[in-house]
């Protein structure tokens, strides 16, 4: 008799009960980095400003420090001239008070003296003797950096649970941050499972033999996204061997995963045998979700480990990956998910959603004119690897939702950070 889905558990619940047992069984580690190296780590606090930045008002151009008031009514005939009092770079730790009728020569990235407000440039004047001549007038501010311009006191630069780019760095160093806290992500073994699969490159494929793409998206994928991965092999349709993957999995890692055999079919063992090790350590499990593409997935927890049986194919496992295993372990750690920048787009057609599924749909997302589309490639299609490249974001339509009018704001994930023009866009600057 064929065997079948029992039933079909919501996302939801499963990653409500992995984050409950992925607290206790792979709790949080939190190390301390120099911030250049921790470039793509999910911080693990909040970090705000602790002072103004900058601290004091500051020149942007070379030039020379004045009061507005000394040089207002300059020009060509009647220039103002000031006597210059002295000279500040970027390196001076002493501001002087400027007074009534003085200037200061002043470098850019220079502190001005007390009292200037504005930085008249150098090209601008003519200096003689001591003396500098201002030509015009200048509004007050001119070629100044004000007191917390860039960032005010207390204000946020990075929220924990966001990822580290070289950006924050640069602001976290300008601010007096050398180290930074992120979160050391957990562990995870996996291994391919099919007979049918072999090593890229490892010999011609003939009937059908596939090249295993899966195991290196994932881990690729997963590696990207902070954790570290230990790849356990590959082994046949064999129960004995699936459960053997599944033994070097554990003495490696909390979290291990099979990569195919994830299914009913015949021949596919994984989610039998990862049953069958929950089961005999007492443990829980899940066969079948409402979620598309990946449906067949089963998830399981001994109390002291977490199993994935996920499927083989690309596109599939990689939604079970990002819905199931990914968002767990940040529910556990108390990270917002999806951690990817959401932005919203116009649905350049009609978007169909099954109810009752969570449907994990591929889109492009590129800009035309003043507005930002949504393209969706295509919400089945398991394998279909070209929509992973060619889509640079996602569309994760709850099970509530029947789909999207042509038209109407929808809200996607950036998983690309590149965002094109789209094909018209392109063609009209060809």
């Amino acid at each position: 008799m064929p065997r079948v889905f029992k039933r079909l558990y919501r996302v939801s619940d499963a990653v409500e009960r992995l984050a409950r047992d992925a607290r206790r069984i792979v709790p949080p580690v939190v190390e301390e980095l120099p911030a250049w190296r921790a470039v793509g780590r999910l911080v693990a606090e909040d970090y705000v400003a602790p002072r103004d930045l900058p601290l004091l008002p500051k020149s942007v151009l070379d030039g020379y420090a004045v009061r507005s008031v000394d040089v207002e009514g300059a020009s060509q005939a009647n220039p103002a001239i000031l006597r210059v009092a002295g000279v500040l770079t970027p390196s001076s730790t002493e501001v002087p008070r400027l007074r009534p009728g003085e200037a200061y020569r002043v470098h850019t990235g220079a502190p001005l003296p007390e009292g200037a407000d504005v930085v008249v440039p150098v090209e601008a004047v003519r200096e003689e003797g001591g003396w500098v001549y201002v030509f015009k007038p200048y509004a007050p501010g001119y070629g100044v950096m004000t007191p917390g311009e860039d960032y005010r006191k207390g204000e946020a630069v990075i929220s924990r649970g966001s990822r580290l780019t070289w950006s924050h760095v640069g602001v976290l160093a300008a601010l007096g941050f050398a180290r930074v806290k992120v979160y050391r992500l957990p562990r995870i073994a996996v291994f391919t499972v099919g007979d049918e699969v072999i090593e890229p490159g490892a010999g011609e494929l003939r009937g059908g033999l596939v090249y295993d793409s899966t195991k290196p998206l994932l881990r690729s994928y997963l590696e990207h996204r902070g954790f570290e991965v230990i790849d356990v092999g590959h082994v046949g349709d064999d129960p004995r061997e699936v459960r053997e993957a599944f033994e070097r999995g554990l003495r490696e890692a909390r979290i291990v995963a099979a990569i195919g055999g994830s299914s009913v079919g015949d021949r596919d063992y994984s989610a039998e045998v990862l049953r069958e090790i929950v089961e005999e350590a007492g443990g829980w499990y899940m066969h079948g979700f409402l979620l598309r593409p990946g449906r067949p997935a089963a998830v399981g927890s001994t109390g002291t480990a977490i199993l994935f049986s996920l499927s083989g194919f690309p596109v599939a496992a990689w939604a079970q990956v990002y819905t199931l295993l990914e968002q767990s372990i940040y529910r556990a750690y108390g990270i917002p998910w999806p951690p990817d920048p959401l932005v919203h787009g116009v649905a350049s057609r009609r978007i169909v959603s099954a109810a009752g599924v969570l449907d994990v749909i591929r889109v492009r997302l590129c800009i035309e004119g003043a507005t930002l589309r949504v393209e969706p490639l295509r919400v089945t299609g398991s394998g279909i690897l070209s929509t992973l490249v060619r889509g640079n974001a996602v569309l994760l339509a709850e099970p509530e939702v029947t789909g999207f009018d042509e038209g109407s704001l929808v809200p996607v994930h950036l998983l690309h950070p590149a965002i094109p023009a789209c094909k018209g866009e392109e063609d009209a600057r060809a």
